[in-house]
Protein backbone atom coordinates (compact mmCIF):
# COMPACT_ATOMS: atom_id res chain seq x y z
CA UNK A 1 0.00 0.00 0.00
CA UNK A 2 1.25 3.34 0.95
CA UNK A 3 3.11 4.77 3.90
CA UNK A 4 1.61 8.27 4.33
CA UNK A 5 -0.24 10.68 1.74
CA UNK A 6 -0.19 14.59 3.47
CA UNK A 7 -3.04 16.42 2.44
CA UNK A 8 -3.35 20.18 2.22
CA UNK A 9 -6.99 22.35 2.76
CA UNK A 10 -8.43 24.09 5.44
CA UNK A 11 -9.04 20.98 7.83
CA UNK A 12 -5.59 20.81 8.17
CA UNK A 13 -2.43 21.91 6.46
CA UNK A 14 0.10 19.39 6.18
CA UNK A 15 -2.04 16.79 8.18
CA UNK A 16 -1.30 12.92 7.56
CA UNK A 17 -3.42 10.19 6.52
CA UNK A 18 -2.51 6.97 7.76
CA UNK A 19 -3.51 3.72 6.18
CA UNK A 20 -6.57 3.31 8.60
CA UNK A 21 -8.08 6.31 6.26
CA UNK A 22 -9.49 3.99 3.59
CA UNK A 23 -8.38 1.41 1.66
CA UNK A 24 -7.76 1.88 -2.11
CA UNK A 25 -8.37 -0.94 -4.64
CA UNK A 26 -4.59 -0.58 -6.58
CA UNK A 27 -1.49 0.55 -4.87
CA UNK A 28 -0.27 3.81 -4.77
CA UNK A 29 3.38 4.96 -4.97
CA UNK A 30 4.91 5.42 -1.54
CA UNK A 31 6.16 9.13 -2.12
CA UNK A 32 2.52 10.01 -2.78
CA UNK A 33 1.08 13.43 -2.04
CA UNK A 34 -2.79 14.53 -1.64
CA UNK A 35 -3.59 17.78 -2.32
CA UNK A 36 -6.73 19.61 -1.32
CA UNK A 37 -8.05 23.26 -1.77
CA UNK A 38 -11.04 23.02 0.41
CA UNK A 39 -12.18 21.05 3.18
CA UNK A 40 -11.57 17.57 3.04
CA UNK A 41 -14.99 16.44 4.07
CA UNK A 42 -16.61 18.97 1.28
CA UNK A 43 -18.38 16.71 -1.42
CA UNK A 44 -16.63 14.11 -3.24
CA UNK A 45 -16.13 16.33 -6.55
CA UNK A 46 -15.58 20.02 -4.68
CA UNK A 47 -13.08 21.91 -6.86
CA UNK A 48 -9.78 21.34 -6.22
CA UNK A 49 -10.57 17.37 -4.35
CA UNK A 50 -8.44 15.86 -7.06
CA UNK A 51 -5.45 15.40 -5.89
CA UNK A 52 -1.90 14.31 -8.11
CA UNK A 53 0.09 11.77 -7.09
CA UNK A 54 3.16 12.76 -9.46
CA UNK A 55 2.83 11.95 -13.24
CA UNK A 56 3.55 8.22 -14.28
CA UNK A 57 2.88 7.55 -10.12
CA UNK A 58 -1.05 7.54 -9.89
CA UNK A 59 -3.89 9.76 -8.40
CA UNK A 60 -5.77 9.71 -5.52
CA UNK A 61 -9.25 11.30 -4.58
CA UNK A 62 -9.61 12.84 -0.89
CA UNK A 63 -13.42 12.53 0.24
CA UNK A 64 -14.02 12.82 4.03
CA UNK A 65 -11.47 10.57 5.83
CA UNK A 66 -11.29 7.75 3.06
CA UNK A 67 -9.03 7.69 -0.20
CA UNK A 68 -9.70 6.56 -3.63
CA UNK A 69 -7.43 5.44 -6.11
CA UNK A 70 -8.43 7.37 -9.62
CA UNK A 71 -5.52 5.61 -11.98
CA UNK A 72 -2.14 4.16 -11.18
CA UNK A 73 -0.39 4.27 -14.60
CA UNK A 74 2.62 2.41 -13.19
CA UNK A 75 2.14 -0.88 -11.00
CA UNK A 76 4.35 -0.36 -7.47
CA UNK A 77 7.72 -1.89 -7.77
CA UNK A 78 8.43 -0.92 -11.13
CA UNK A 79 11.24 2.13 -11.69
CA UNK A 80 9.70 4.80 -12.79
CA UNK A 81 11.53 6.67 -16.22
CA UNK A 82 9.67 9.73 -15.97
CA UNK A 83 11.74 12.54 -15.44
CA UNK A 84 8.80 14.92 -13.54
CA UNK A 85 8.04 11.88 -11.36
CA UNK A 86 8.72 13.57 -7.72
CA UNK A 87 9.68 10.06 -6.71
CA UNK A 88 13.30 10.80 -7.90
CA UNK A 89 15.20 13.42 -5.78
CA UNK A 90 17.44 14.20 -8.76
CA UNK A 91 14.17 15.59 -10.40
CA UNK A 92 12.37 17.92 -7.82
CA UNK A 93 14.76 20.67 -9.05
CA UNK A 94 16.76 19.73 -11.64
CA UNK A 95 17.82 23.24 -12.04
CA UNK A 96 19.17 23.81 -8.67
CA UNK A 97 20.31 20.00 -8.83
CA UNK A 98 22.42 20.40 -11.88
CA UNK A 99 23.78 24.11 -11.30
CA UNK A 100 22.15 24.99 -14.97
CA UNK A 101 19.53 25.46 -17.06
CA UNK A 102 17.68 22.32 -17.48
CA UNK A 103 15.36 21.76 -21.08
CA UNK A 104 11.55 20.77 -20.28
CA UNK A 105 12.48 21.47 -16.27
CA UNK A 106 9.02 20.56 -14.81
CA UNK A 107 9.48 23.57 -12.33
CA UNK A 108 8.48 25.65 -15.07
CA UNK A 109 5.30 26.69 -16.64
CA UNK A 110 4.84 28.58 -20.01
CA UNK A 111 1.19 30.10 -19.59
CA UNK A 112 -0.95 31.63 -22.35
CA UNK A 113 -3.98 33.84 -22.78
CA UNK A 114 -5.74 34.04 -26.47
CA UNK A 115 -3.73 37.49 -27.73
CA UNK A 116 -0.45 35.71 -28.58
CA UNK A 117 -0.76 31.91 -28.47
CA UNK A 118 1.80 31.63 -31.30
CA UNK A 119 4.50 33.44 -29.37
CA UNK A 120 3.93 31.61 -26.54
CA UNK A 121 4.15 28.67 -28.41
CA UNK A 122 7.66 29.51 -30.18
CA UNK A 123 8.72 30.38 -26.64
CA UNK A 124 7.77 27.34 -25.10
CA UNK A 125 9.83 25.31 -28.02
CA UNK A 126 13.17 27.14 -27.36
CA UNK A 127 12.66 26.06 -24.23
CA UNK A 128 12.23 22.48 -24.58
CA UNK A 129 8.80 22.28 -22.99
CA UNK A 130 5.28 23.18 -24.18
CA UNK A 131 2.37 25.52 -23.15
CA UNK A 132 0.32 24.66 -19.90
CA UNK A 133 -3.02 23.87 -20.02
CA UNK A 134 -4.74 26.51 -19.57
CA UNK A 135 -8.78 27.21 -20.99
CA UNK A 136 -9.24 31.21 -21.43
CA UNK A 137 -12.74 31.49 -23.14
CA UNK A 138 -15.77 34.06 -23.13
CA UNK A 139 -18.90 33.74 -22.88
CA UNK A 140 -21.87 34.69 -24.61
CA UNK A 141 -22.34 37.91 -22.23
CA UNK A 142 -19.10 38.79 -22.70
CA UNK A 143 -17.69 37.65 -19.06
CA UNK A 144 -14.12 35.84 -19.30
CA UNK A 145 -13.59 32.59 -17.82
CA UNK A 146 -10.06 31.22 -16.74
CA UNK A 147 -9.59 27.66 -16.01
CA UNK A 148 -6.19 25.86 -15.25
CA UNK A 149 -6.22 22.40 -16.56
CA UNK A 150 -3.25 21.26 -14.71
CA UNK A 151 -1.38 22.07 -11.39
CA UNK A 152 1.01 24.64 -10.69
CA UNK A 153 1.62 24.31 -7.32
CA UNK A 154 5.10 25.34 -6.43
CA UNK A 155 5.82 25.89 -9.68
CA UNK A 156 7.58 28.64 -11.31
CA UNK A 157 4.95 30.19 -13.77
CA UNK A 158 5.00 32.83 -16.82
CA UNK A 159 2.31 34.01 -18.33
CA UNK A 160 2.05 36.05 -21.84
CA UNK A 161 -0.62 37.73 -23.00
CA UNK A 162 0.20 40.75 -25.29
CA UNK A 163 -2.11 43.95 -24.25
CA UNK A 164 -3.19 44.55 -28.54
CA UNK A 165 -6.60 44.35 -29.44
CA UNK A 166 -9.30 43.96 -28.07
CA UNK A 167 -7.28 45.34 -25.60
CA UNK A 168 -9.67 45.70 -22.53
CA UNK A 169 -10.21 41.71 -22.93
CA UNK A 170 -6.89 41.15 -23.17
CA UNK A 171 -6.39 43.08 -20.02
CA UNK A 172 -8.93 41.00 -18.58
CA UNK A 173 -7.64 37.88 -19.30
CA UNK A 174 -4.44 38.61 -18.08
CA UNK A 175 -5.45 39.83 -14.82
CA UNK A 176 -7.87 36.56 -13.69
CA UNK A 177 -4.74 34.38 -15.27
CA UNK A 178 -2.56 35.67 -13.02
CA UNK A 179 -4.85 35.84 -9.83
CA UNK A 180 -6.11 32.03 -10.76
CA UNK A 181 -2.40 30.79 -10.82
CA UNK A 182 -1.78 32.96 -7.79
CA UNK A 183 -4.55 31.20 -5.67
CA UNK A 184 -3.53 28.08 -7.16
CA UNK A 185 -0.54 28.32 -4.51
CA UNK A 186 2.24 28.89 -7.64
CA UNK A 187 5.76 29.46 -6.22
CA UNK A 188 6.21 32.78 -8.87
CA UNK A 189 3.80 34.33 -11.04
CA UNK A 190 5.76 36.15 -13.75
CA UNK A 191 4.00 38.30 -16.68
CA UNK A 192 5.20 38.75 -19.94
CA UNK A 193 3.27 41.94 -21.97
CA UNK A 194 5.54 41.84 -25.27
CA UNK A 195 3.30 44.86 -26.32
CA UNK A 196 1.96 47.20 -23.22
CA UNK A 197 -1.25 49.09 -23.73
CA UNK A 198 -2.04 52.62 -22.13
CA UNK A 199 1.49 53.43 -22.57
CA UNK A 200 -0.08 56.72 -25.03
CA UNK A 201 -2.84 57.92 -22.03
CA UNK A 202 -0.48 59.84 -19.56
CA UNK A 203 -1.50 63.56 -19.35
CA UNK A 204 -1.45 66.34 -16.53
CA UNK A 205 -4.69 67.12 -15.68
CA UNK A 206 -6.18 70.83 -13.94
CA UNK A 207 -7.08 70.36 -10.47
CA UNK A 208 -8.33 72.82 -7.91
CA UNK A 209 -7.11 75.21 -6.35
CA UNK A 210 -6.91 77.09 -9.88
CA UNK A 211 -2.98 76.84 -11.11
CA UNK A 212 -2.46 73.19 -9.57
CA UNK A 213 -2.39 70.16 -11.78
CA UNK A 214 -1.41 66.50 -11.31
CA UNK A 215 -0.31 63.68 -13.24
CA UNK A 216 -2.69 60.96 -14.41
CA UNK A 217 -1.48 57.67 -16.74
CA UNK A 218 -3.56 55.10 -17.61
CA UNK A 219 -0.44 52.44 -18.01
CA UNK A 220 0.00 53.11 -14.14
CA UNK A 221 -3.41 51.96 -13.51
CA UNK A 222 -2.91 48.78 -15.35
CA UNK A 223 0.29 48.23 -13.72
CA UNK A 224 -1.53 48.40 -10.34
CA UNK A 225 -4.01 45.67 -11.20
CA UNK A 226 -1.50 43.44 -12.12
CA UNK A 227 0.65 43.92 -8.60
CA UNK A 228 -2.82 43.71 -6.55
CA UNK A 229 -4.00 40.27 -8.15
CA UNK A 230 -0.30 39.05 -7.31
CA UNK A 231 2.46 39.49 -10.19
CA UNK A 232 5.90 38.54 -8.56
CA UNK A 233 7.68 40.25 -11.72
CA UNK A 234 7.01 41.79 -15.04
CA UNK A 235 9.25 40.91 -18.19
CA UNK A 236 8.69 43.92 -20.88
CA UNK A 237 9.46 44.28 -24.66
CA UNK A 238 10.59 47.49 -26.65
CA UNK A 239 9.13 50.41 -24.34
CA UNK A 240 8.72 53.49 -25.74
CA UNK A 241 12.43 55.58 -25.16
CA UNK A 242 10.26 57.91 -22.70
CA UNK A 243 8.83 55.75 -20.67
CA UNK A 244 9.97 55.16 -17.18
CA UNK A 245 8.87 51.77 -15.88
CA UNK A 246 10.09 51.91 -11.56
CA UNK A 247 7.97 53.81 -8.99
CA UNK A 248 11.68 55.56 -7.60
CA UNK A 249 11.86 57.14 -11.27
CA UNK A 250 8.44 58.00 -11.38
CA UNK A 251 7.11 55.65 -13.77
CA UNK A 252 4.43 53.16 -13.68
CA UNK A 253 4.96 50.03 -11.32
CA UNK A 254 5.96 50.33 -7.92
CA UNK A 255 9.17 49.82 -6.51
CA UNK A 256 7.86 45.84 -4.86
CA UNK A 257 7.83 44.91 -8.65
CA UNK A 258 10.63 43.88 -10.41
CA UNK A 259 10.28 45.21 -14.15
CA UNK A 260 12.79 44.15 -16.71
CA UNK A 261 12.47 45.66 -20.57
CA UNK A 262 13.51 43.19 -23.06
CA UNK A 263 15.87 44.61 -25.86
CA UNK A 264 14.93 43.26 -28.86
CA UNK A 265 17.27 45.45 -31.14
CA UNK A 266 19.55 43.26 -31.85
CA UNK A 267 17.39 40.92 -33.46
CA UNK A 268 16.24 43.45 -35.51
CA UNK A 269 19.62 44.26 -36.35
CA UNK A 270 20.52 40.31 -36.93
CA UNK A 271 18.00 40.88 -40.05
CA UNK A 272 18.84 44.20 -41.29
CA UNK A 273 22.90 44.16 -41.68
CA UNK A 274 22.41 41.99 -44.37
CA UNK A 275 20.61 44.87 -46.43
CA UNK A 276 22.67 47.47 -46.23
CA UNK A 277 24.99 48.04 -49.19
CA UNK A 278 28.38 49.10 -47.63
CA UNK A 279 29.15 51.04 -51.21
CA UNK A 280 26.35 53.26 -50.67
CA UNK A 281 26.06 56.25 -47.84
CA UNK A 282 23.11 55.47 -45.22
CA UNK A 283 21.05 57.60 -43.62
CA UNK A 284 18.92 57.07 -40.08
CA UNK A 285 15.83 58.73 -39.43
CA UNK A 286 12.49 58.69 -37.11
CA UNK A 287 9.73 60.65 -37.67
CA UNK A 288 9.31 61.16 -33.83
CA UNK A 289 11.81 63.07 -31.29
CA UNK A 290 11.01 60.47 -28.94
CA UNK A 291 12.11 57.47 -31.05
CA UNK A 292 15.95 59.22 -31.47
CA UNK A 293 17.61 56.97 -29.05
CA UNK A 294 16.19 54.08 -31.00
CA UNK A 295 17.61 55.72 -34.03
CA UNK A 296 20.54 56.36 -32.62
CA UNK A 297 20.91 52.83 -31.12
CA UNK A 298 20.41 51.35 -34.93
CA UNK A 299 23.21 53.90 -36.12
CA UNK A 300 25.74 52.47 -33.53
CA UNK A 301 25.24 48.93 -34.42
CA UNK A 302 25.56 49.62 -38.05
CA UNK A 303 28.79 51.46 -37.25
CA UNK A 304 30.17 49.26 -35.57
CA UNK A 305 29.35 46.07 -37.86
CA UNK A 306 30.61 48.26 -40.81
CA UNK A 307 33.46 50.70 -39.55
CA UNK A 308 34.06 51.90 -42.78
CA UNK A 309 30.37 52.82 -44.02
CA UNK A 310 29.48 56.38 -43.84
CA UNK A 311 26.70 56.74 -41.76
CA UNK A 312 24.86 60.03 -41.12
CA UNK A 313 21.87 60.61 -38.33
CA UNK A 314 20.64 61.84 -35.14
CA UNK A 315 23.77 64.46 -34.40
CA UNK A 316 24.43 65.90 -37.75
CA UNK A 317 22.73 68.24 -40.46
CA UNK A 318 20.51 65.71 -41.64
CA UNK A 319 18.63 65.30 -38.69
CA UNK A 320 15.49 64.94 -39.38
CA UNK A 321 11.97 65.22 -37.48
CA UNK A 322 8.19 66.28 -37.43
CA UNK A 323 7.48 67.50 -34.24
CA UNK A 324 4.09 66.90 -32.92
CA UNK A 325 3.26 63.72 -35.37
CA UNK A 326 1.45 63.46 -38.51
CA UNK A 327 -0.73 66.17 -37.95
CA UNK A 328 2.23 68.95 -38.17
CA UNK A 329 3.40 67.02 -41.13
CA UNK A 330 5.90 69.84 -42.91
CA UNK A 331 8.42 68.52 -45.51
CA UNK A 332 10.16 71.32 -45.35
CA UNK A 333 11.30 70.03 -41.72
CA UNK A 334 13.73 67.77 -43.42
CA UNK A 335 17.19 69.38 -43.57
CA UNK A 336 19.13 69.44 -46.82
CA UNK A 337 16.96 66.85 -48.44
CA UNK A 338 19.38 67.33 -51.74
CA UNK A 339 21.67 64.80 -49.97
CA UNK A 340 19.51 61.94 -49.67
CA UNK A 341 20.38 61.25 -53.36
CA UNK A 342 21.62 57.75 -53.74
CA UNK A 343 21.03 56.88 -49.87
CA UNK A 344 19.84 54.11 -48.57
CA UNK A 345 17.77 55.66 -45.73
CA UNK A 346 16.22 53.22 -43.03
CA UNK A 347 12.96 55.00 -40.82
CA UNK A 348 12.60 53.65 -37.29
CA UNK A 349 9.69 53.88 -35.58
CA UNK A 350 8.26 52.72 -32.23
CA UNK A 351 5.22 51.17 -33.54
CA UNK A 352 3.35 50.86 -36.70
CA UNK A 353 -0.59 51.35 -36.33
CA UNK A 354 -2.27 52.74 -39.53
CA UNK A 355 1.25 52.77 -41.83
CA UNK A 356 0.67 56.40 -42.50
CA UNK A 357 3.78 57.96 -41.01
CA UNK A 358 6.09 55.12 -42.68
CA UNK A 359 4.41 55.29 -45.66
CA UNK A 360 4.72 59.19 -46.08
CA UNK A 361 8.64 59.24 -44.77
CA UNK A 362 9.41 56.56 -47.36
CA UNK A 363 7.66 58.60 -50.22
CA UNK A 364 9.16 61.24 -49.23
CA UNK A 365 13.09 60.21 -49.08
CA UNK A 366 12.18 58.39 -52.16
CA UNK A 367 11.25 61.36 -54.17
CA UNK A 368 14.87 63.02 -52.89
CA UNK A 369 16.84 60.45 -54.41
CA UNK A 370 17.10 57.85 -52.25
CA UNK A 371 18.09 54.40 -53.38
CA UNK A 372 16.40 51.56 -51.13
CA UNK A 373 14.13 52.41 -48.07
CA UNK A 374 13.53 50.26 -44.96
CA UNK A 375 11.36 50.81 -42.49
CA UNK A 376 11.60 49.37 -38.89
CA UNK A 377 9.35 49.08 -36.39
CA UNK A 378 9.19 47.14 -32.71
CA UNK A 379 5.49 46.59 -32.84
CA UNK A 380 3.52 45.99 -36.01
CA UNK A 381 -0.35 46.53 -34.59
CA UNK A 382 -1.19 47.11 -38.34
CA UNK A 383 -5.48 48.30 -37.61
CA UNK A 384 -7.57 48.28 -40.76
CA UNK A 385 -5.86 49.00 -44.19
CA UNK A 386 -2.42 49.17 -42.57
CA UNK A 387 -1.24 46.05 -45.48
CA UNK A 388 -2.68 48.46 -48.04
CA UNK A 389 -0.88 51.77 -47.16
CA UNK A 390 2.52 49.62 -46.39
CA UNK A 391 1.75 47.86 -49.60
CA UNK A 392 1.20 51.03 -51.89
CA UNK A 393 4.27 52.80 -50.52
CA UNK A 394 7.73 53.62 -51.72
CA UNK A 395 9.00 51.29 -48.80
CA UNK A 396 10.83 48.18 -50.33
CA UNK A 397 10.35 46.23 -46.72
CA UNK A 398 8.93 46.78 -43.17
CA UNK A 399 10.74 44.95 -40.28
CA UNK A 400 8.74 44.53 -37.41
CA UNK A 401 8.51 42.39 -34.23
CA UNK A 402 5.92 39.36 -33.54
CA UNK A 403 4.87 41.38 -30.44
CA UNK A 404 1.53 41.77 -31.56
CA UNK A 405 0.21 38.44 -33.44
CA UNK A 406 0.36 38.95 -37.62
CA UNK A 407 -2.15 36.80 -38.92
CA UNK A 408 -1.32 35.01 -42.57
CA UNK A 409 -3.71 37.34 -44.00
CA UNK A 410 -2.41 40.50 -43.18
CA UNK A 411 1.09 38.90 -44.47
CA UNK A 412 -0.94 38.23 -47.63
CA UNK A 413 -1.79 41.39 -48.00
CA UNK A 414 1.24 43.41 -48.02
CA UNK A 415 4.18 41.23 -49.37
CA UNK A 416 6.56 43.54 -47.60
CA UNK A 417 5.94 42.48 -44.19
CA UNK A 418 9.13 40.82 -42.50
CA UNK A 419 8.03 39.54 -39.11
CA UNK A 420 11.13 38.80 -36.75
CA UNK A 421 9.92 36.91 -33.72
CA UNK A 422 10.82 37.42 -30.35
CA UNK A 423 10.61 33.94 -28.64
CA UNK A 424 14.07 33.40 -28.59
CA UNK A 425 15.00 36.88 -26.82
CA UNK A 426 11.64 36.32 -24.12
CA UNK A 427 13.07 32.64 -23.39
CA UNK A 428 16.50 33.93 -22.94
CA UNK A 429 14.98 36.34 -20.55
CA UNK A 430 13.20 33.00 -18.92
CA UNK A 431 16.33 30.93 -18.79
CA UNK A 432 18.05 33.28 -16.66
CA UNK A 433 14.95 34.59 -14.43
CA UNK A 434 13.98 30.81 -14.03
CA UNK A 435 17.52 29.41 -12.80
CA UNK A 436 19.66 31.25 -10.58
CA UNK A 437 23.02 30.08 -9.04
CA UNK A 438 22.48 31.12 -5.43
CA UNK A 439 26.54 30.64 -4.95
CA UNK A 440 27.55 33.28 -7.41
CA UNK A 441 24.17 35.44 -6.57
CA UNK A 442 25.89 38.54 -4.36
CA UNK A 443 24.33 42.03 -3.90
CA UNK A 444 27.01 44.64 -3.98
CA UNK A 445 26.71 47.56 -2.39
CA UNK A 446 27.30 50.57 -4.72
Amino acid sequence: MFSRVFASGKSGLGRIVNRSAGRCSRSLHPSARAYSTGAASSSPFQIGCAVAAGLGCGAALLYGNRLFAVEDKEPLGIPCTDPNCPCNDASLHPCTVQHHFVPGCHELKIISGNSNRPLAEGVAKCLGTRVSDCAVSHFNDGEISVQMKESVRGKDCYILQSLCAPTNDNLLELVFMISAVRRASAKRVTSIIPFFSYRQNTQRVNGLPENTSFAFSSAAEVAKMLEVVGVDYVMLVDMESNTKLGKLDGGIFSNRTPVEELDASQLIFESLKDKIDPSRKVVVLTPHPKDLPRAAEVKKQLAAYYKDLDIRAMEGEYVTQILGGEENWEENDMRNPESLKNCDVIIVDFAVSSGKTMSRWANFVKSKGANHVIGLASHGILMNQAPETIQISQLEELMILDTVPVPQEKIDRCGKLHVISVAPLIANAIKENHYVDKERFVFKEE
